[in-house]
């Protein structure tokens, strides 16, 4: 499988294939507006003859990305059969960043879906790191995307990829589910009047709530982890922040969103809250807030 970014007429493909297999599902949930704050080390495997990976230097992007799985060099070195589970909307893309030093002759071998009709392969690229030091550790990045609904397995090998190389000195076995996805969405128009959003949505049981807010990283504020009343019932995955689209001209400080994916697993209702806070100034009441009842059946 040649490595590069995702091509339009894969992506146009699977989310053709998204589109057919996803149930009409989404609703716009009450949201009531309340203002707007004042605008690693080197990889472990023995090293070998340099060999860069055959990939596109240019970093794996995707139209929705709700998603992400990190798995660093330390993870990796003091477990090499790394595994991890994902939770992902149909439609929708998981970004998986994998320590790589291609200085050791190592790299991910192409990965392998055990289903692609559910969740499919949509990109694989190496990013450099940004460290000058010789030998530093990049990252190889792997775009996931849910077709339909069900469970995939997907694995990777980190190799030397010639013949009598080393095979397998790291793995990785990533379980991804894929599931009905109920989208919510927080304009920044909601917080013109007020700090606080209060928004409540119906999802049904197994399904996955994809909360995306008003966010804009030029001023150092971010949503930070949201938590639940009951992880039982709904459980939030990590906020994963998409930059605005690119203008002409550019637009300087305009916001974008983060969006975080929530697992609705067991009937009843459960309470999603976060705080719109600069991770220095903890002790300062937020500059936003955000409270979503989600009520799962």
């Amino acid at each position: 499988m040649k490595r590069t970014s995702i091509a339009a007429a894969v992506w146009t493909a699977l989310l053709v294939a998204s589109v057919g297999a996803a149930p009409a599902l989404a609703q716009s949930p009450t949201v009531s507006p309340a203002a707007s704050p004042a605008a690693s080390p080197a990889a472990s495997p023995a090293t070998s003859p340099a060999a860069s990976p055959a990939a596109s230097s240019e970093p794996v992007t995707a139209a929705v990305t709700t998603a992400q799985v990190t798995i660093p060099c330390d993870t990796l070195a003091a477990t090499p059969q790394a595994t991890a589970a994902v939770d992902v909307g149909v439609g929708s893309a998981v970004l998986v960043e994998l320590c790589s030093n291609p200085t050791t002759g190592f790299r991910w071998s192409d990965p392998v879906s055990s289903d692609p009709s559910i969740a499919a392969v949509g990109g694989w690229a190496f990013v450099a790191p940004d460290a000058k030091q010789p030998g530093a550790a990049g990252v190889e990045q792997l775009t996931l995307v849910g077709v339909s609904v069900g469970h995939a397995v997907v694995t990777a090998s980190y190799d030397q990829p010639w013949d009598g190389g080393q095979k397998g000195a790291w793995t990785l076995t990533l379980d991804i589910s894929v599931r009905p996805a109920v989208p919510v969405a927080i304009d920044c128009a909601v917080f013109d009047s007020g700090k606080a959003a209060v928004a409540t949505v119906d999802a049904p049981v197994g399904s996955v709530v994809v909360l995306s807010v008003c966010s804009n990283a030029t001023t150092g504020f971010e949503w930070a982890q949201a938590t639940t009343s009951d992880p039982a019932i709904a459980i939030p995955g990590a906020w994963i922040y998409q930059a605005p689209p690119q203008t002409d001209p550019p637009i300087s400080g305009a916001p974008g969103v983060q969006v975080v994916t929530i697992a609705a697993d067991s009937a009843g209702t459960a309470v999603i809250k976060a705080h719109y806070e600069r991770s220095w100034e903890h002790k300062k009441h937020p500059a936003r807030t955000l409270k979503l009842t989600i009520t799962v059946q």
